[in-house]
């Protein structure tokens, strides 16, 4: 490996020259100030020694835990020396190729167009670097699909080894399957007894009532999670809204940009992911309408970024929602308020930037009334 070690220190950052292989990695570093100014405004002159460095590689990506003394010294000529620790994980940049170390036997290598278990066109997303199938119920993401799937709708007892069971035996290829097997299908893997069966077939039944956010969460929507399930549900109501929602329908919410609407309108136009939720629905899964809430803050978008010392972030956006709010993702044009609590991230940068009206937590408290009876 050849590349890039970019690591931030003291308001700037540094950079050093990576090598090596599968089971060393040697870092050769610059001096800050001569790769970033930013460390250099400090006028003072630094230097790395005593580096100790534990690293792992998984795909391309090494991670690193360690720590080092740093020397540094002054203008006032003072000689100043300090242990820190560090952790931080490195994606490595490609310097050049090394052809003089290919094998004369190695053959060019493609990317593949289809996906080699299922079959399905395979999706490379602009600016990413990841290539998917996007096939949910491919039998090489089956397993993961499960597990995702019985943790969004809450039913215990399927942990790993029960789930690979079920898929080796072929007795469940989509979340779907869950809900038609049987007390004898169960008795027939290991780790059950009449007792446990029961008591698993119980919480699969349990969790056919459930409400939209949490199905949507279930169905495993690329950039759809919690917060993002709960503005889909809110404006649409339904799946059958959702599913004949347009791109430009989706882009109007507040919060919903243009990758997630591109995401979820694929998403629902893949006759794949019909078939499951078709599925799904006939095993007996019922959605609960969401509650419509009406008050002061009935149509205002709201944003939360940092932390808030009289509420958690759970809290506060259950304030907001009960006074007939809505929460937003991220901050757009769209937004209408940004709730701006301690330490706040690159989303109040981007509010400024477009004007979006900012409170902080007692101007925000003020607007909900005070914080409740049970906020921290």
């Amino acid at each position: 490996y050849q590349g890039i070690f970019d690591y931030p220190l003291g308001g700037g950052r540094f950079r050093a020259m990576v090598s090596g292989s599968d089971d060393q990695l040697v870092l050769s570093f610059a001096r800050p100030q001569d790769t970033d100014p930013a460390i250099s405004a400090f006028g003072t002159h630094i230097w790395y020694h005593k580096l100790q460095v534990r690293w792992t590689r998984t795909v391309g990506t090494w991670s690193f835990l360690g720590s080092c003394i740093c020397t540094s010294f002054g203008s006032s000529g003072g000689i100043y020396e300090s242990w820190f620790p560090f952790a931080t994980i490195c994606r490595t940049e490609v310097v050049r190729v090394l052809t003089e170390k290919r094998p004369a036997s190695s053959r060019p290598w493609h990317m593949p167009k289809k996906c080699p278990e299922c079959g399905t066109d395979l999706v490379r997303e602009p600016g990413e670097a990841a290539t998917r199938c996007i096939n949910p119920t491919c039998p090489a993401q089956v397993l993961e699909h499960l597990r995702h799937f019985v943790a969004a709708l809450d039913i215990e007892g399927f942990g790993y080894a029960t789930l690979q069971q079920l898929i080796d035996r072929k007795l469940v290829k989509d979340p779907a399957d869950l809900y038609h097997l049987t007390r004898a299908q169960l008795l027939t893997l290991e780790g059950f007894a009449e007792k446990s069966a029961q008591n698993l077939l119980d919480r699969i039944e349990a969790s056919k009532p459930t409400t939209f956010v949490r199905f949507l969460v279930a169905l495993g929507i690329n950039h759809v999670g919690w917060t993002m399930a709960g503005l889909l549900a809110d404006h649409f109501g339904s799946v059958d809204r959702l599913q004949a929602a347009s791109v430009d329908d989706l882009r109007a919410i507040g919060g919903v940009g243009p990758t997630v609407a591109e995401e979820v309108h694929e998403y629902f136009q893949r006759p794949e992911s019909r078939r499951l939720i078709q599925r799904l629905l006939a095993a007996g899964i019922t959605i609960k309408p969401p509650e419509r809430r009406e008050g002061p803050l009935s149509g205002k978008t709201f944003v939360l970024t940092g932390t808030l010392s009289a509420l958690t972030r759970g809290e506060a956006e259950e304030r907001i929602k009960a006074l007939g709010g809505a929460i937003g993702s991220n901050v757009s044009k769209k937004t209408d308020y940004l709730v701006v609590g301690a330490d706040p991230g690159s989303k109040l940068e981007k509010a400024q930037r477009l004007k979006v009206p900012i409170l902080d937590e007692a101007a925000f408290l003020e607007l909900i009334g005070g914080p409740s009876d049970n906020a921290r």
